[in-house]
């Protein structure tokens, strides 16, 4: 009686995926009784839609190969991909990953001055746009309040680190940032 083949291991890269680029789906599968005869990965959007596919033939007992840039997400969403390896008699398994790419708010954390620091006169402010999204190198624009007055806004990449200066008399002083 003549076994499945089976998935030793998927994955995808980069992972988490990113919006505008390209990622690699790779794969190692075996057959115990046999040899793999194929491997087909498919990559859907959340509806099921087809979004690109690759066949590979083989004829061995293990297999290990990636499919470089399969394909490119444009959106945030789903993204489903289908792993599915075939042996020599016509026997199959099949596999699933599964991920979901966001476009949300970019997370911002204030370098310095840290937590419950009191200062006096001129400081700077370093603030890090360290992102959090599956879209890389987006456009922000950032407002940083003293007191809840606005004292500075400017346009960064995410990721970026910037500084701003500003004024504060003696005692405690609430800053925070928004982008």
């Amino acid at each position: 009686l003549n076994q499945a083949p089976s998935w030793d291991s998927t994955s995808v890269s980069p992972d988490p995926q990113l919006i505008s680029e390209p990622f690699n789906a790779s794969y190692q599968a075996s057959d115990s009784d046999g040899t793999v005869s194929s491997v087909d990965v498919e990559v859907f959007d959340g509806s099921g839609n087809l979004l690109n596919s690759s066949s590979r033939s083989y004829s061995s007992s293990s297999v290990s190969d990636t499919v470089e840039s399969i394909y490119t997400p444009q959106s945030e969403g789903d993204i489903n991909i289908k792993f599915t390896v075939t042996d020599d008699a016509g026997a199959s398994s099949t596999t699933w990953l599964n991920r979901t790419l966001t476009d949300s708010a970019a997370s911002v954390d204030i370098l310095s001055p840290g937590n419950q620091t009191f200062w006096s006169y001129d400081r700077t402010l370093e603030v890090d746009t360290s992102g959090g999204d599956s879209v890389p190198d987006e456009e922000l624009t950032c407002t940083s309040d003293l007191d809840g007055q606005s004292f500075d806004s400017r346009t960064v990449t995410e990721g970026e680190t910037f500084t701003t200066g500003f004024d504060a008399g003696l005692g405690s002083q609430t800053v925070s940032v928004s982008c």
